[in-house]
This record gives C-alpha cells, structure tokens and sequence, in this order.
C-alpha cells in the first residue's frame, strides 16, 4: 500500500530514510513525486528528485539542514523533457541523472550550473537544444549517444575535455578522437571544446563552436581543409597564435573578438575582413597580411574590423605587408590603429 507524507523529512540518522519515500505536491510535472530516495544510493549522497530548480528547493527543503550543496539531483521518471530554463543558473546541481523516459534537453535547461560536474545522456534523447550545457566548467566529459539526431548550436560546454559521439550516430560524428561533434554529411564542426583537434576533412565550423573556450592548446591550429569560418566562431578563445588557411576566402564579423592573439598570419585568398573581426585583441602586436590589392577586399566596417586592440600598454603594433604596397595600407582606414608598417 502506497502511503503519503506531509511535512519534512526530519532525522538524525539519514541512512534510515526509506526509498521512494512520497509526498503530495503540486508541480508542473506531477502531483506525486520522490522527494529523496536512499541516501546510499550515490556516493553516500541523498539523490534529490525534481524536475526543476523550483521542485529540486523544494525537495532539499523537505529534506532538512543536514542537505549539503552541491546535489544529486534526478530527473522524476516519466518526464519527457526538460523544460526550458530549468535549472539555469542553479549552483546546487552538482550531478544530474536522467531517466530513459527523456527525449529532449531543452534549451538553457542546465546552462551556467557552475557546479554541475557529471551527467549521462540516456540513448532515449534525440534532441539537445542551445545552450542545454552551455556555461558549466566543471564538465569534463560528455558522451553523445547515437540516439541524439538534432544538436542546436552552443549545445556543450566548450569548457569540456572530451566530446565523444557514439559511432553509430547517423547524423553526428567526432572523428579522429577529434573530441567535437561533427555533423557527418556537411563536414560542419558545430561544438569544440578545449581537448579538440580540428580533423583535416572539416570544411566548415560553425557559429560560436568554439565560444569561450578558455583552455585550446597553444599549438591549436586550422586546418587547410576548412573553407568557413562562421561569426564568432572563436569568440574570446585563448588562441595566442593563428595562420589563417589559404581555403579562407571571408573572415566573417567577431570571429576572433576578444581572443589574446598576439600574432595573426592573414592570406590572400581573403576578401572579406567583417566588423569586430579582431576587435579587442589587444595583446596583438604582429599581423602578417599577404593581400596584394586592397581593392579586391571588402570590409563589413574598413574601422572596425582591427577596433580597439590598443590596450594601456606602449608596445608598437606592427602590419606586416607585401612590397611595394606600403602606401596603399598606410592610406586605409582599416588599418590606422597600427603604429609601423613593415613591407616583406
């Protein structure tokens, strides 16, 4: 016989707290639902059910002051999605585990929970919206099951060391231990993170794929292979040192913004330089640029794209151009903030 309890979960000795312990409470996703199960059931922790941050305070508040953050916190069986926003923000989420009974992970679901370290993707999901892990440092790992069939943009923390892709995925990938997802068809790198090593078949990366990515390696590099970049791709990465390949025809607006480049190899292959391309860079201090005529390139603003990499500091910022087309740079609004311009 079920039975019902009203009021808080108050005792000494929490080991004896029984499991699948129920209460009457109105929520959005159930009228009943576990509020803590057996304490010994993860890690000695007491596993809080909750579909959201507003059930999950509720549970631990039930539950008593011996409730110590960060959480273990479940998703309620039965759930079917986890709603927009759900927990975002939550700094009491430390581990969230989902029932197979999940088929979408909303968007913002768990973006910016800074202290959300584990999490397992159920083979039920097949859908991850934007910004589902967006935000949370302290994910290292995430494995993306084959069952996950549409993945928005700024899904996965880029913060993250390892991104792995069941191999049987039909619409995802990540090759080569690249730890990225890929989509297969396109050769589209849509999420990086700061254990990725971008293949040579990847033609294109996407937009904010690998936005605030604060760990890349130094060596981190673009392969030849790549003919897109999309805005903001690398949007306030650590990239100190870039050689942008031939195959790039457009860098597109903020792309590079904020990043602590200090040396950029630009080639000719390159006739579109957009607004805030570089913007804020301002450790740089050398741009290598082999454009002929200037002619032949268009900017998305001929002042922005190089705006405000000057920072308090005195050093010199050098433009490297080919000979014989010093004066044509020198005359170019694009280029005014730097200090010298050195033909090679």
């Amino acid at each position: 016989m079920e039975r019902e309890l009203n009021g808080y979960l108050n005792t000494l000795d929490h080991s004896n707290i029984l499991r699948n312990i129920t209460y009457n409470f109105p929520t959005e996703t159930s009228k009943l639902w576990t509020a803590v199960v057996e304490v010994d059931l993860y890690g000695g922790k007491p596993v809080f059910c909750a579909a959201n941050k507003k059930e999950l305070a509720e549970a631990v508040k039930m539950y008593g002051d011996k409730a110590e953050a960060p959480f273990v916190v479940r998703i309620p069986d039965g759930v079917s999605e986890i709603e927009y926003c759900a927990f975002l923000e939550d700094d009491s989420v430390g581990v969230i585990l989902i029932p197979d009974t999940v088929t979408k992970i909303g968007r913002d679901a768990f973006e910016n929970c800074s202290n959300l370290q584990d999490v397992v993707i159920p083979e039920s999901v097949n859908e991850i919206e934007g910004y589902a892990f967006w935000g949370c440092p302290k994910i290292r790992n995430i494995f993306i099951p084959k069952s996950v069939t549409k993945i928005s943009g700024c899904s996965i923390t880029t913060s993250a060391k390892t991104i792995k892709v069941d191999p049987e995925n039909p619409v995802y990938d990540s090759r080569n231990d690249c730890n990225a997802i890929i989509e297969t068809n396109t050769n589209t790198l849509i999420n990086g993170c700061c254990g990725t090593i971008i293949p040579d078949s990847v033609t294109k990366i996407a937009e904010s794929a690998f936005q605030f990515c604060s760990q890349l390696p130094y060596n981190f590099k673009i392969p030849d292979s790549v003919r897109e970049i999309e805005p903001n791709a690398f949007d306030c990465c650590n990239l100190h040192s870039l050689r942008i390949p031939n195959s790039i025809s457009r860098i597109e607006n903020e792309v590079f913004i904020g990043c602590p480049l200090h040396t950029v190899y630009i080639p000719n292959s390159v006739n579109y330089i957009g607004t805030d391309a570089f913007c804020g860079c301002r450790n740089l201090t050398d741009v290598h640029i082999e454009i002929n005529d200037l002619n032949n390139v268009t900017f998305g603003n001929k002042e922005g794209c190089f705006y405000d990499i000057k920072g308090d500091d005195k050093r010199q910022r050098r433009l490297h151009v080919p000979k014989g087309a010093k004066d044509l740079y020198d005359k170019h609004p694009a280029f005014k903030i730097f200090d010298i311009i050195i033909e090679e």
